[in-house]
């Protein structure tokens, strides 16, 4: 089964839409000589149906991730998974070094 467990994309969604929140509060909060050329009226109008967008592209990428690792065997696995994928880091890491020459300086002292 192929799907992600990653929740990289919903909360980057998450931040988007709350930065685009945040640009629309203060759009409806500047004086009209503060405002971009854009019209006045769809300065809030263009920010809350990005807020509305993004919340929703968040919303539906944590119910199919949520959904992926339910169908993977739950938390259990994303943890499992992960420790995994450390150790084999670790292993080849290991490897790599093992591999090299020690950096001047640091061989044994005779």
């Amino acid at each position: 089964m192929k799907c992600t467990t990653s929740k990289a994309a919903p909360v980057s969604d998450t931040v988007a839409a709350g930065l685009a929140g945040l640009e629309t509060a203060i759009a409806l909060g500047a004086n009209d000589g503060d405002r971009s050329i854009v019209s006045h009226k769809a300065d809030p109008i263009v920010g809350l149906s990005a807020v509305v967008l993004l919340m929703a592209s968040a919303t539906y990428g944590y119910i199919v991730t949520g959904d992926c690792i339910d169908r993977k065997g739950g938390w259990n696995y994303v943890h499992n998974h992960a420790h995994a994928l450390h150790e084999q880091e670790e292993e080849e890491f290991r490897e790599e070094r093992a591999k090299s020459p020690p950096p001047p300086g640091t061989g044994p002292r005779h």
